[in-house]
């Protein structure tokens, strides 16, 4: 028995008879779909990096403008 069948109308996709799985066996699209994966985890990251700095720049101007409310108080 053969394990994979060819999914009609679909070049780059066959079934895998014991587990009845669609599997991609096309090369280029499964290294493209790794890129574009890598590409958004490196992108998350980095958005999350940039809220970090702007979490803590904010806790930094905050902290400025309590010192020179402290300051002016004291003038």
């Amino acid at each position: 028995m053969q394990r994979y069948i060819p999914v009609e109308g679909h070049a780059g996709l066959v079934r895998d008879t014991s587990t009845n799985l669609i599997v991609n066996i096309n090369k280029t699209e499964l290294e493209e779909a790794k890129r574009r994966k890598q590409l958004r985890i490196e992108k998350e990251r980095e958005q999350k990096l940039f809220v970090a700095k702007v979490d803590n720049l904010e806790r930094e101007i905050n902290e400025i403008k309590n010192l020179l409310n402290t300051i002016v108080e004291k003038l």
